[in-house]
């Protein structure tokens, strides 16, 4: 994009760069750099996410880079990544909606694990049973190293995200008619397939993290938030309602990379983690009382109705509009013999 945009060929951006590092003046060294700031503001006008051209740019330093030659931009000339399409951080009020919506006691613990624990989609779909550790109080801990930085995160969930999970296990180990009981389910993963997607294989593999994302966005738009809520949104809530006097204890949480200064002043031991997350989850909380089975069966049976009956009517408008195509077409059949 930026070769055509700038009509020059890649030799010749090289050339550029390598002409205006031998100036000694170094005001004299700002020809590609400006072109690139052009370029990006280009790609703003024509309405580009913060997110894509942030993409861009890094394609165009790592050629410079390749060349031995590294463009250098100030901060405030890369682009911004929040955008009008960023993903709104979820109320308490709009958060409890949406585990409300979840049509299956898998999707309610996956959105209530999501919001308690700041983890990505990825991350999660990876956690196996044996993986999370009871504490006192209901709170569980987990250890695990994340996909996109790979480095350890050590985080915890509550009494909310603990009665869900609770439920979801005794569900996979009591089976079905159609589904056998779960034997070793601690080597089997957290979330997985549901058995009515064709999927399941009886825990031994986890859930893709794109449809984890999907299962997530699904209990968004069931709510009522298409387009205003995302699966990321989630993350967000979590880091908006946990708070610390420094930003290396939630880094430490919720798998983030900390620098060299950080690891070596603010490093904290799990128990000391444990502490701060329990002071934080009231702010995370957003059922006042406990939740029972019987509830999570009632909220659960009422969604699949719902959905029920919304295929249902979508079904008979269809075979209602097919009728009377056919009528028109033998109508005009009619006509013409």
């Amino acid at each position: 994009m930026f070769v055509e945009w700038a009509k020059k060929t890649p030799d010749q951006l090289r050339s550029m760069k390598y002409e205006e590092s031998q100036k000694q003046e170094p005001w004299l060294r700002t020809e590609v750099k400006n072109l690139v700031r052009q370029f990006l503001g280009y790609l703003d006008g024509k309405g580009y996410s913060g997110s894509y051209i942030h993409v861009v740019l890094s394609s165009i330093k790592s050629f410079f880079s390749a060349q031995n030659m590294p463009l250098r931009l100030n901060s405030n000339d890369r682009p911004r990544v929040a955008s009008e399409h960023a993903s709104a951080v979820p109320t308490h009020k709009d958060m409890k909606k949406i585990v409300d919506a979840a049509d299956s006691l898998r999707n309610r613990a996956l959105v209530l694990f999501l919001k308690d624990t700041g983890l990505r989609v990825s991350d999660v779909a990876k956690l196996k049973w044996k993986d999370l550790k009871p504490r006192e109080q209901g709170f569980c801990g987990f250890k695990i190293v994340t996909e996109k930085k790979k480095v350890v995160a050590r985080g915890f969930f509550g009494l909310e995200t603990t009665e869900a999970l609770e439920l979801y296990r005794k569900q996979r180990l009591g089976g079905t008619r159609h589904v056998k009981p779960e034997k070793n389910i601690e080597d089997h993963f957290v979330f997985v397939p549901l058995p009515v997607s064709g999927h399941f294989d009886g825990g031994r593999h986890g859930m893709d993290p794109a449809v984890v994302g999907a299962r997530v966005g699904d209990c968004i738009k069931l709510a009522g938030f298409r387009g205003k809520y995302t699966p990321h949104g989630l993350r967000k809530f979590w880091e908006q309602n946990v708070r610390a006097d420094r930003e290396a204890y939630l880094k430490q949480l919720n798998g983030r990379k900390l620098s060299a200064v950080e690891r070596a002043y603010y490093w904290r031991t799990e128990e000391q983690l444990c502490e701060l997350y329990k002071e934080n989850y009231d702010n995370l909380r957003i059922f006042s009382t406990t939740i029972k089975e019987a509830d999570i069966d009632r909220i659960v049976e009422k969604r699949l109705k719902e959905r029920l009956e919304a295929v249902t009517l979508e079904k008979t408008t269809a075979l209602e509009n097919l009728l009377k195509r056919v009528e028109e077409l033998e109508k005009k059949l009619a006509e013409k013999s």
